[in-house]
């Protein structure tokens, strides 16, 4: 009986007090200015495409600032879903048994690995079990609204364009898109022209095609993302390259290495 009670009362706990009570907040540390860079870019747009070689920090400081994100209490995200393509490396592994979740596992555990590193491993699963910690399949996202979402999308560069198109497509009420991938690693396009990353971030550059040197970080909180040809801000370094609309819907950024 005490059990059964216990359990009723987590569920009547608000989503971020019950949040904080599992995890604390990130610390903002960063290995390199780049990484910072990308740290506030992440922060201030709704959809992010980040591009770049193993071991610059893409997916770890975009998971970190998701775990951040959803322990604020001052916003309204209430989860984080992480979605990857179902693509092996090389070899193939047949067909995995279990239900969808245990397919899944093997090709999210990268993702939970780095969520361990953040948050540790008890507070991952604690966060998975109540509900604020979500996997999805590409394959069965049409049709959903995604709103008060992080949604991490790592290793962009196996998905195909339609999934892609898809993907971006699902964004709802307040609501952010993180996507990475290195085009020069992939396990399905040897012509990384036909990577839905890069088709993604050709048309977006397109729409941010007029360019000029102003970097503004207006507060689009809670704004729904609007695809319109804008002025396109410019970060300039050795480390990093970004586009960022003008309305801060969206950015497309390329971090180069460590520096």
């Amino acid at each position: 009986m005490k059990t059964k009670t216990k359990i009723i009362e987590s569920f009547k706990t608000p989503h971020k007090q019950r949040i904080r009570e599992i995890i604390k907040r990130p610390k903002e540390k960063f290995l390199t200015k780049s990484q910072e860079e990308y740290w506030k870019i992440l922060d201030e747009n709704q959809i992010v495409l980040c591009f770049g070689p193993a071991g610059v920090g893409k997916s770890y400081i975009a998971m970190k600032k998701a775990v951040e994100l959803l322990w604020d209490e001052n916003n309204k995200y209430e989860k984080i879903i992480i979605v990857r393509p179902a693509v092996e490396a090389e070899e193939k592994l047949g067909s995995l048994p279990g239900g969808l979740e245990e397919k899944l596992d093997p090709y999210i555990y990268p993702s939970y690995y780095l969520l361990n590193k953040i948050i540790g491993k008890e507070a991952r699963e604690a966060l998975k079990d109540n509900g604020y910690i979500e996997v999805a399949a590409l394959a069965y996202m049409r049709g959903w609204n995604v709103d008060n979402t992080i949604l991490v999308f790592e290793e962009a560069q196996n998905a195909t364009p339609a999934q892609i198109k898809l993907l971006l497509t699902r964004i709802g009420f307040n609501s952010k898109f993180f996507l990475s991938g290195d085009l020069e690693q992939s396990d399905k396009y040897k012509d990384k022209t036909k990577s839905g990353l890069y088709d993604a971030k050709k048309r977006l550059s397109l729409i941010i095609a007029n360019a000029n040197n102003r970097y503004q970080i207006p507060n689009i909180a809670n704004q729904e993302p609007q695809f319109s040809l804008a002025n396109q801000p410019q970060i300039n370094s050795s480390s990093i390259r970004s586009k960022q609309s003008e309305n801060n819907s969206f950015a497309i950024l390329s971090l180069q290495g460590i520096t």
